[in-house]
């Protein structure tokens, strides 16, 4: 299990509502929740940084090495403009996330789109 601390924007929904650069930052208190959890179950989980990307193929394949030399744990698509609409709505915001195996590739799909596909949300 992977839980975003932070998410570098690489998608257009957060430049849409933030214009200049900043670093979406998940709730302290919702990360540090989902790790204790985490650790009661006995599920191996890791925290830090993760990427929001609006991009399904990168034409870049070195990207995503790249990301990962400076410490990215994942690339997912919804964390950024999360983490962002909660600081500006004022509100709690946290992703966790689990890693998907795609094509040779580490892949992450967020919760919510796992709860999705398995049927309606319990919790």
């Amino acid at each position: 299990m992977i839980v975003a601390l932070s998410a570098v924007p690489q998608d257009g929904t957060t430049n849409t509502y933030v214009k200049e650069p900043h670093a979406p930052t998940a709730d302290w208190g919702l990360v540090h929740g989902a790790v204790h959890q985490a650790k009661e179950i006995g599920q191996p989980i890791h925290v830090g940084p993760v990427v929001s990307s609006d991009v399904f193929y990168n034409p870049d394949a070195e990207q995503y090495q790249r990301w990962s030399d400076r410490g990215v744990l994942a690339v997912e698509m919804e964390a950024a403009i999360l983490f962002t609409l909660g600081a500006l709505r004022k509100v709690h915001a946290g992703c966790p996330a689990h890693r998907q195996r795609h094509r040779g590739r580490g892949r992450v799909q967020t919760d919510h789109r796992r709860r999705d596909a398995r049927g309606p949300s319990t919790g």
